[in-house]
């Protein structure tokens, strides 16, 4: 019980993370598109 508790209170947690980090990402790849394009 206490588990099934637990799981969709971390569950936003982890999704969110793991949203924040491939955003992270594609702005690290935009921002070098970018560079690349401009010279």
């Amino acid at each position: 019980m206490p588990a099934n508790f637990f799981i969709p209170i971390n569950l936003p947690l982890v999704f969110s993370f793991i949203v924040h980090n491939i955003r992270g990402n594609m702005h690290d790849s935009f921002n070098e598109i970018d560079f690349f394009v401009e010279r």
